[in-house]
């Protein structure tokens, strides 16, 4: 954990603006890595569309690290998809237990 430090204005961040470890503290991001990042989830949201509507995808023109991402999106939502069963099924047999 860190300690905000105090600045004559009272606020913390003027302390910290010189501090070679301002990058480190949480809430603090490069824009260029947001943006990166930003890029690759809209990559991934543009092949699974693409997927979900029948177009098949070619590999060779992405990056492995895209490949992955999808595979791990289309994870997720087998997940999402089971939890959303389970938690359906549970709903149909209390409501029909009550009755």
């Amino acid at each position: 954990m860190f300690q905000v430090a105090k600045s004559e204005t009272g606020n913390g961040l003027d302390a910290c603006g010189g501090c070679e470890l301002l990058p480190t503290k949480p809430g603090i991001a490069d824009d260029s890595i947001a943006d990166e990042v930003e890029s690759l989830v809209w990559q991934t949201e543009q092949i699974i569309d693409e997927q979900n509507a029948g177009f098949a995808t070619d590999w060779d023109f992405h990056e492995p690290e895209l490949f992955e991402l999808v595979i791990a999106w289309r994870h997720a939502e087998k997940q999402l998809n089971m939890l959303f069963s389970v938690r359906h099924q549970q709903f149909i047999k209390a409501h029909f237990k009550n009755e």
